[in-house]
């Protein structure tokens, strides 16, 4: 099933997320010795059901950013939240390159998400849908700089390439 539409709706539960998010994320940085955290209002949301309790979902999760090679330090088991709050994202996700899932503007030299170092935050919470199953929703965001020279730092928006590979890779590992 595709991503649903984002709506007013979904635009307060993101603002109603980011504390959950942030609470989250700064556990994980303090615990890691860092209380940095950035937030924007341009994250990307991305909503799927899936067919299958919030408990299967939740199981799956972590063998997702394992297999995208995506260290999740931010793991909260009570609001079945997993996630990063921030890391230099590798020139390639799952063998396609970031501009795959990122669009941070383009140079002369191409797409600056293939090209520029990307500071990537992600997460993925699963909740009871309300006509049952699991809403998986996917929270995203990224800027990017130029390598190795001073440079103005771009905002990335998501292509939804990266949250419908993660929906594909929890479908694909649920039992049954």
């Amino acid at each position: 099933m595709a991503p649903m539409p984002s709506s007013r709706r979904g635009q307060r539960a993101v603002a109603g997320f980011a504390f959950v998010l942030s609470c989250v994320f700064v556990s994980a940085c303090a615990a890691a010795g860092r209380t940095d955290l950035r937030l924007s209002n341009e994250v990307s949301v991305s909503d799927t059901v899936l067919p299958a309790t919030p408990a299967a979902v939740w199981s799956v999760l972590p063998s997702v950013f394992e297999f995208l090679e995506i260290e999740a330090p931010a793991v909260d088991g009570e609001s079945r939240t997993i996630g990063n709050p921030g890391f230099r994202a590798p020139s390639q996700i799952a063998r396609r390159p970031l501009s795959t899932y990122l669009q941070c503007g383009n140079s002369l030299g191409g797409q600056n998400a293939d090209r520029y170092e990307v500071r990537l935050q992600l997460a993925v919470e699963v909740v009871a849908a309300p006509a049952g199953g699991s809403l998986v929703r996917t929270f995203i965001d990224a800027d990017a700089r130029p390598r190795g020279v001073s440079g103005d730092t771009v905002r990335c928006t998501s292509t939804g390439a990266l949250e419908r590979l993660i929906v594909e890779l929890v479908t694909d590992r649920l039992p049954g």
